[in-house]
């Protein structure tokens, strides 16, 4: 992976820029090769989970990083299912590297946009980790995942929250290295679309996906 400090970000497109050029995300990728598709699901519905998963993950990073959660306010139910992440570091000893860590990936010369929720030490190997509130686990999470890890260096898994689970969270590991050839295939058609213009890199945000 090359990171490049002078990329810019856009928080109201959700776009990465990178020397006048405009980089796709990863979740635009996904969507674009409609692994990621919410037709027929009403826009209320995606709404309320978007920001459920925004504020969830917001009060993880707040934990993560020290912050007094007491001085934000933070409902009920984000608690629980920040519970079940607090509750993941206690049980696991998960050291994390890195929050959030916004940055331009590279597969094969081909740049894109990235920001995994967290990279750590774990059991002695590097791993990313993606923080999912949604109900159920989907095979694209592996995908995703991988595309954080271009230089495939890195054990995947999906931390899935919620106060249904014991403990509060299910963790998904993702071993096939399948989801890696997959991912690069996804990866040049979304370029090879955008640049002849036949998909348009939408505003959809990481947590889109979660």
């Amino acid at each position: 992976m090359i990171t490049v400090p002078a990329f810019q970000f856009d928080e109201v497109t959700h776009t990465y820029m990178e020397s006048g050029v405009i980089r796709p995300s990863v979740t635009q990728c996904l969507k674009s090769e409609g692994f990621i598709n919410f037709d027929g699901i009403p826009a209320q519905i995606l709404e309320r989970k978007r920001l459920l998963g925004t504020l969830v993950h917001q009060a993880a990073e707040l934990w993560d990083r020290g912050e007094d959660l007491q001085e934000y306010n933070i409902t009920a139910e984000v608690y629980d299912y920040l519970q079940g992440y607090v509750n993941f570091l206690g049980d696991s000893d998960f050291e994390i590297t890195e929050i959030e860590n916004g940055c331009i990936g590279d597969t094969r010369g081909m740049r894109y946009g990235m920001k995994p929720d967290r990279k750590g030490i774990w059991r002695g190997k590097k791993h990313v980790i993606e923080l999912k509130c949604g109900a159920s686990e989907s095979p694209v999470w592996g995908l995703q995942l991988a595309g954080y890890d271009p230089e495939q260096e890195c054990e995947r898994a999906a931390l899935q929250l919620g106060p249904s689970f014991k403990r509060g969270y299910k963790l998904f590991p993702y071993k096939e290295k399948s989801d890696y050839h997959v991912w690069e295939g996804t990866l040049a058609n979304s370029i090879w679309k955008i640049n002849k213009r036949i998909f348009v890199a939408e505003n959809v945000p990481e947590r889109v996906a979660a």
